[in-house]
């Protein structure tokens, strides 16, 4: 089901409950001119950023980007922020289909990235540069245990908060700063969270099994 929602310079489109691929509806070239705020998003499945749809797109007015479980190509995704002058605000979440990401812009301040391949086979980030952003204060990071990806900060002369830094971020560089993650420390964590998961799993499943059996005796 697509939910679209046009509020003079904000679109949001959203789609809810779909595990199919879906492509990006022709309604995003129309407004680009005008918008100011564009939210993408999909809770299940993915939707794809066709090539075509991509090179047609310009926003000299977009201030904030949200996407959010798109399948865009690196070459795309560059494309979109190279033509967007005066973003400030950029949110990437649990997106495919770029390994590399680089990041110049003179007017971003805000910037998400999170990291999850958990549900789809195709690309995730590898790695996450940030160039040149000399306005940058804001940085959120977030990675899943099964898409790592590293980070290195070369000129963010302005960054005041760093947030979401966590060991699925094996190498995260900051100028002369380097912190790195073990290999083994990344297994330790992998097989304990396989523990929590299957004790979970397992507790929830006697619990099912008790409320169950005591319903039944309550019946009998």
């Amino acid at each position: 089901m697509k939910r679209e929602i046009v509020s003079g310079c904000y679109l949001y489109i959203g789609y809810i409950d779909s595990d199919r691929w879906s492509l990006i509806p022709n309604s995003v070239p129309h407004f680009s001119p005008t918008l100011r705020v564009l939210n993408i998003s999909c809770n299940t499945g993915m939707l794809e950023f066709p090539k075509e749809t991509a090179s047609t797109l310009v926003f000299p007015h977009l201030k904030q980007l949200t996407l959010q479980r798109v399948c865009i190509s690196e070459t795309c995704l560059h494309d979109v922020l190279s033509r967007s002058p005066v973003l400030k605000g950029l949110a990437l979440l649990m997106n495919a289909g770029y390994r590399h990401l680089q990041i110049r812009s003179p007017t971003l301040r805000s910037l998400c990235v999170l990291s999850d391949s958990g549900f789809h086979k195709h690309e995730c980030l590898d790695e996450l540069v940030i160039e040149d952003a000399p306005l940058l204060e804001r940085l959120h990071l977030g990675s899943y245990i099964s898409s790592p990806f590293t980070v290195r900060i070369i000129q963010s002369p302005k960054l005041k908060t760093l947030g979401g830094l966590d060991i699925w971020i094996p190498r995260f560089e900051f100028e002369t700063l380097v912190l790195e993650v073990a290999a083994s420390t990344l297994a330790f964590y992998h097989v304990f969270r396989c523990h929590l998961l299957l004790r979970s799993v397992l507790h929830d499943y006697f619990r099912k099994w008790c409320l169950s059996a005591c319903l039944m005796r309550f019946v009998v």
